[in-house]
């Protein structure tokens, strides 16, 4: 969500799981993020235009 800096996560369904980030420079926090890809090994890429990086997390549930 570029308004508001955050990446949000939704079910299947369309409902919203949790949401991630907040604005800034730090690791974590995004000036208009633009994209993002998650690749086989639940990789997940932000692009980070205003920051003019790549983010990188990893996907895992609460559980683990």
């Amino acid at each position: 969500d570029a308004l508001f800096e955050t990446v949000q996560v939704f079910d299947p369904q369309g409902r919203l799981l949790y949401y991630f980030g907040s604005g800034g420079v730090k690791p974590g926090q995004f000036q208009l993020p633009s994209g993002i890809s998650i690749d086989d090994r639940n990789i997940i890429y932000i692009a980070d235009s205003m920051n003019h990086r790549v983010q990188v997390f990893r996907y895992r549930r609460l559980s683990e």
